[in-house]
C-alpha cells in the first residue's frame, strides 16, 4: 500500500522539482542515443535554471554537478574511446554552459538568501523600518512599522507615504529633503497620526540609497516612538520650574532666618546695656562713668548690627567680600572683647592664649569676627545650666594644614555638650537649635570659614563639653613686602 503521507509530501513539491528529473532523463536519452551533431547536453543548463528558485545554494551546485556527470556519461556511451574533435568540442561546450549557469544560479541563490536574512532581521527589530521611493511610494513596511503606525503591510505597501504616515507639516523642516539629497542623511523629530487617529512623536532617521550609477533611488527610514519620553521631559521641566520656585522661597527663608539670627545678638546686647545704663543713672548718686560705658557698648553693638545687615545684603547681591591681610589673634581678642560684658553676666571666665608665632591670614575681618562671636555665644549658652566655675578656654596657634602653614582657633567649653549621634549634623542649619534659638549660628560659621578656604569641626570633650576648631590657610607672603626694610 502506498503511504498517504508520502503522497502528500510529493504533492507539496513545486512542479519544477517534479519536472526536472523527467526533463533531465529526456535530455540524457536524446544526447546519448540520437546522432545529432549539436550540444544537446547544454540544455541541462535550462534544468538548473528551472530548479534554482527552489533549492539552496548547495542544492544548485549538486544539481549542476549531476548534470555535468550525465553529460560525461552520455559522451562515453555514445563515443567510447574515440575522441572525435567535433564531439569532444560539443561536450566541452555543454559542460561549460552547465557550469556557468550553475555558478550564476548559485550566486543568485546566495544573494537571495542574504536578502531573506536581512528581511528577517528587519522583522526582528522593534524599530519601524520603511523603504520608499523618491516619489514617496512605500516599498517595504516591516512589523515594527505595523506596530507603531497601526497599518498592516498589505495596506501600506504601494501607498504614498504621506497618506499613510500623515506627518504634521509644522514638524517637518522644509529643508529636510534637500539635506538628505546633499548629505545622504537626515534625522529629526516628527509629529504623526497613527491609523486610529492618535497623535505620536517619532524620532526619524533617513538614509539615501543610490543605484549602481550613483543616482538616488530609495530612502530607508527608521523611526521609534518618543511620545512618552517627550511627555516625561515636559513633566521634568515643570517639576524643575516648581523646584526652582521652592528653592527661591527656601533661600529667602534661610536669608531671613540668618538675618534674624545675626541681628538678634547685638540687639539683645543693646537692650541689656540700655537697661544697665538706666539703672546706673537711676541711683541716688548716678554713676556717670558706668552709664557712659554702657552707652558705648550700645553704640558698638548698634554698629555691629549695621555691619551684619550690610554684609548680608552684600551676600544677597552677590558682591565680593572684602579681603585683606589679618592678624587672626587680634580678631579673636576683639571678638571676645565685644562679648566681655555678656560673658561676665553669664559668669563665664575666659582663658585666652594667642601664640606669637600665629601666622596672618587673608579675609573679611567683620565676617571672621562674627565667627568668633557666634562660637563664644554658643559656648556661653551651653554652660548656662552648668554650675560654676564656667570656663571658656580659647587658643589661637599655628597649625599645619592644606599642605602648608595655617592658623587655628579653638574654643573649649564645659557645657552640656551633645550626644555622639548628633555630632555629624551639628553644622547643619536648624538641626541643633536650642530652645528659643534658630539653630543657624554654627551653620553660618561653617559658611564663613569655608568661604575663606578653611574648615571647621567639633569634638566632644572627655570631661564634658565641646571643642570647636576652625583653621584658615596662612596668608602667602608678598615678595615685595619681604624685600622692604
Amino acid at each position: 500500500m502506498r503511504d498517504p503521507d508520502a503522497l502528500k509530501r510529493w504533492g507539496a513539491l513545486p512542479p519544477a522539482l517534479l519536472l526536472a528529473p523527467a526533463a533531465g532523463l529526456a535530455i540524457f536519452i536524446i544526447d546519448t542515443f540520437t546522432p545529432l551533431d549539436t550540444a544537446i547536453a547544454a540544455l541541462y543548463g535550462a534544468i538548473v535554471m528551472l530548479i534554482a528558485d527552489h533549492l539552496p545554494r548547495r542544492g544548485i551546485v549538486l544539481a549542476g554537478g549531476v548534470c555535468i556527470a550525465l553529460t560525461l556519461v552520455s559522451f562515453l556511451v555514445a563515443h567510447g574511446t574515440s575522441f572525435e574533435p567535433s564531439a569532444l568540442m560539443r561536450c566541452a561546450v555543454s559542460i561549460s554552459v552547465v557550469a556557468v549557469v550553475t555558478l550564476l544560479a548559485a550566486r543568485t541563490a546566495a544573494a537571495r538568501q542574504s536578502l531573506r536574512d536581512q528581511a528577517e532581521l528587519l522583522e526582528l527589530t522593534h524599530d519601524a523600518i520603511i523603504v520608499r521611493s523618491l516619489a514617496g511610494d512605500i516599498l517595504t513596511w516591516n512589523r515594527g512599522a505595523e506596530d507603531l503606525y497601526g497599518w498592516s503591510r498589505q495596506v501600506a505597501i504601494g501607498q504614498r507615504a504621506d497618506r499613510v504616515l500623515k506627518t504634521d507639516p509644522g514638524s517637518a523642516p522644509a529643508a529636510a529633503m534637500d539635506e538628505l539629497l546633499r548629505t545622504g542623511r537626515w534625522e529629526g523629530e516628527l509629529r504623526r497620526l497613527r491609523g486610529d487617529g492618535s497623535a505620536i512623536v517619532v524620532a526619524v532617521r533617513w538614509a539615501l540609497q543610490t543605484d549602481r550609477s550613483g543616482r538616488p533611488a530609495t530612502v530607508i527610514e527608521t523611526s521609534n516612538d518618543i511620545t512618552g519620553r517627550q511627555e516625561a521631559q515636559a513633566a521634568l521641566r515643570t517639576a524643575q520650574a516648581e523646584l526652582a520656585t521652592v528653592n527661591q522661597a527656601a533661600v529667602v527663608g534661610q536669608f531671613t532666618a540668618a538675618l534674624a539670627h545675626e541681628i538678634n545678638q547685638p540687639l539683645a546686647a543693646v537692650l541689656t546695656n540700655g537697661a544697665a545704663s538706666l539703672r546706673w543713672l537711676d541711683r541716688p548718686e548716678p554713676d556717670i562713668a558706668e552709664a557712659r560705658h554702657a552707652v558705648q557698648r550700645i553704640v558698638e553693638n548698634g554698629r555691629r548690627a549695621g555691619d551684619v545687615v550690610a554684609r548680608l545684603r552684600a551676600l544677597a547681591r552677590g558682591e565680593e567680600r572684602m579681603s585683606a591681610p589679618l592678624d587672626l589673634g587680634a580678631v579673636v581678642t576683639d571678638g571676645l572683647a565685644v562679648m566681655e560684658w555678656d560673658l561676665a553676666q553669664w559668669g563665664i571666665v575666659v582663658d585666652l592664649s594667642v601664640d606669637p608665632a600665629l601666622p596672618d591670614v587673608t579675609g573679611d575681618r567683620d565676617a571672621l569676627l562674627q565667627v568668633v562671636i557666634n562660637l563664644a555665644t554658643n559656648a556661653a549658652e551651653a554652660m548656662q545650666d552648668v554650675p560654676p566655675p564656667r570656663r571658656l578656654t580659647v587658643t589661637a596657634s599655628p597649625d599645619i594644614a592644606f599642605g602648608g602653614a595655617a592658623a587655628c582657633v579653638a574654643m573649649r567649653d564645659r557645657g552640656i555638650g551633645i550626644g555622639p549621634a548628633r555630632l555629624s549634623s551639628i553644622f547643619e542649619p536648624f538641626s541643633n537649635a536650642q530652645p528659643g534659638r534658630l539653630g543657624l549660628g554654627l551653620s553660618i560659621c561653617r559658611t564663613i570659614v569655608e568661604a575663606h578656604g578653611g574648615r571647621i569641626d567639633a569634638s566632644i570633650n572627655a570631661e564634658g563639653g565641646m571643642t570647636f576648631r576652625f583653621v584658615l590657610p596662612a596668608r602667602e607672603a608678598n615678595p615685595q613686602e619681604e624685600a622692604q626694610p
